[in-house]
């Protein structure tokens, strides 16, 4: 009798089972070189940024579902045994289980890492810092084809983690003109002196000290390689299947303006410290190179700091960046703001999180950095009753109490 270590014999039978999970093993690959790829190459390139642009956790799954019945096939022989001994007469197993353990231990560190860094599932036991906080809400309230939006905001975004109502809402509008009057009306009915603050597609609405605001029109960026015709076919395949699916149609063709708000917010009487904002709206043509986008506006917001009354350094960079959060687009763009900035889903979320498109969330593309003046101490999403972006309501400290 021949000594097999994992007695499985090269039989016909074991054969087609070898035949079986050396398949199941090539379609788990895929996935995991998607999450590889994300994970170290991100959106470097336009083809890896449709790589890039799906979550990690997917690729995950996508990786892992292939895995259950190659374990359910090579069964106990999973475990690690003993080698057979020098001199052993024995044969080689008919199933690839070396390689499976290899896939399987594989499989259990992207799934650590999926679970600590993308989902952030640490943050669930993060204690809340006692004190004031500001609270923020952030929307990007662009309606399609419903009719201007005549709602509450504080219903509708609702209260911070700590129960907070927001003391500030920022808002973009790029479709229809929303009633904001109407809006500020019913937000007085609290005695405090609410204002709201516009220019062009952005709007701040707060009962706190607006000590300055200021629009400015980001470079336009690089257009896409390829004829009009194309990239219609593109957005033309993309609104046929918005409408089966039942999002927002949208309009890419020409649409590559991007913008920004400064804000010098004046947040004393809470937080002890006034708050400089970086309130942005980029691009949202997914044929766009976003490393190139990024990089445009890194160059351009260095240059807009070096004039004479240029921009300030940020505390928060806040707004729909349409880039899909751990893109090292990212990155490049935050660059500009001469320090380093941590994102507020990273400082005190958890979990799944998806700000587009409203109903099939998939995308996190709405973002709030904070520098290291300030900390997130809470962030959460609001599914919203219009627009095809989610909210997103966070509260800050200051960390240098205005030092």
């Amino acid at each position: 009798m021949h000594d097999d270590p994992y007695n499985l014999r090269p039989t016909s039978i074991n054969r087609l089972r070898a035949v079986l999970i050396w398949i199941l093993l090539a379609v788990s690959a895929m996935p995991m070189g998607g999450w590889l790829c994300s994970l170290v190459l991100s959106d470097a390139t336009m083809l890896l940024q449709f790589v890039a642009f799906v979550p990690r956790w997917i690729w995950a799954l996508l990786a892992a579902i292939p895995l259950v019945p190659v374990i359910i096939l090579v069964g106990p022989r999973l475990r690690f045994r003993p080698a057979a001994a020098a001199g052993s007469t024995a044969r080689p197993s008919a199933i690839p289980v070396r390689t499976a353990r290899v896939f399987v231990a594989a499989m259990c560190l992207i799934t650590l890492h999926v679970l600590l860094v993308d989902l952030r599932l640490t943050n669930m036991f993060r204690s809340q810092p006692a004190g004031p906080s500001l609270a923020i809400g952030q929307w990007n309230l662009s309606m399609g084809d419903t009719e201007p939006w005549t709602g509450s905001l504080p219903k509708t975004l609702g209260p911070a983690g700590s129960g907070t109502l927001p003391q500030v809402y920022l808002l973009t509008t790029n479709q229809r003109i929303t009633p904001f009057n109407q809006m500020v009306a019913t937000l007085q009915e609290d005695g405090k002196p609410w204002k709201a603050h516009r220019k062009k597609i952005f709007t701040i609405i707060t009962h706190l000290p607006v000590k300055s605001t200021r629009e400015l029109a980001l470079p336009r960026a690089a257009p896409l390689p390829g004829t009009v015709s194309k990239r219609q076919r593109w957005e033309d395949l993309y609104n046929s299947m918005a409408d089966k699916v039942g999002i927002n149609r949208r309009v890419f063709t020409g649409v590559t303006e991007a913008d920004m708000m400064e804000i010098v917010l004046d947040a004393t009487s809470i937080i002890g410290r006034e708050v400089v904002i970086w309130f942005i709206d980029l691009p949202s043509d997914p044929f766009l190179s976003r490393d190139e986008v990024a990089e445009s506006i890194r160059t351009w917001l260095i240059a807009e700091q070096a004039k004479p009354n240029g921009l300030r350094q940020p505390d928060l960079v806040v707004g729909d960046c349409n880039i899909p959060r751990n893109c090292r687009s990212l990155d490049t763009m935050l660059k500009a703001a001469g320090r380093p900035m941590t994102h507020g889903f990273d400082q005190a979320g958890w979990g799944i999180a998806a700000t587009w498109p409203l109903g099939h969330p998939i995308l996190h593309i709405d973002h709030a950095f904070t520098a290291p003046t300030l900390e997130v101490t809470s962030y959460n999403l609001r599914r919203t009753p219009v627009s095809d972006h989610y909210a997103q309501v966070f509260e800050l400290v200051a960390t240098d109490k205005g030092k």
